[in-house]
């Protein structure tokens, strides 16, 4: 059993559209991760998580980024915009929910190729996760769902405005 930790590591989130950035917030609220909408310096480690296309987006060096793209010419986009290939397929992942517990889920999965591409990641049958070789940049490779989870989780758009922090 691991120890609270006071000082939990803040991720930030950023989507090129107000539902995604909804749909970020409500799997972090459900994983009971820390977050906020609005990048700034909080004075705390931090880890961006972006999901989207745009070229444009800043990339802190200092900062570990996990990019997301959206949709399947997201991959292609991103891809491109690394030097990389981009296979897409439908794969079983396994998903942690715990230590001692997983699951199981069938999904469209997005694998990226190329030289100076670590797996961090894996599952079975595909790369969940992987790094630029020598930076701070990872990209996933699970299609990431763009609508917003089910109200029963206890989020409303009115609840986004501004900064959001959970600690875990």
């Amino acid at each position: 059993m691991g120890s609270f930790n006071p000082h939990p590591t803040l991720s930030v989130l950023l989507s090129d559209n107000s539902e995604s950035l909804e749909t970020l917030c409500e799997i972090a609220d459900f994983w009971k991760i820390a977050f906020s909408t609005q990048p700034s310096n909080h004075g705390r480690k931090s880890v961006l998580f972006y999901h989207g296309n745009r070229r444009d987006i800043a990339l802190d060096a200092g900062i570990p980024t996990v990019i997301c793209p959206a949709g399947g010419e997201g991959f292609r986009i991103i891809a491109k915009r690394y030097g990389l290939q981009v296979q897409g397929k439908h794969a079983l992942v396994e998903v942690p929910i715990s230590k001692e517990a997983k699951t199981f889920l069938r999904t469209n999965v997005y694998e990226f190729h190329g030289e100076n591409l670590d797996k961090i990641l894996t599952s079975s049958e595909a790369c969940i996760l992987s790094r630029l070789g020598g930076t701070n940049v990872y990209l996933l490779s699970i299609l990431f769902p763009t609508t917003p989870f089910p109200n029963s989780l206890g989020r409303r758009r009115s609840n986004l405005q501004g900064t959001q922090l959970r600690k875990t």
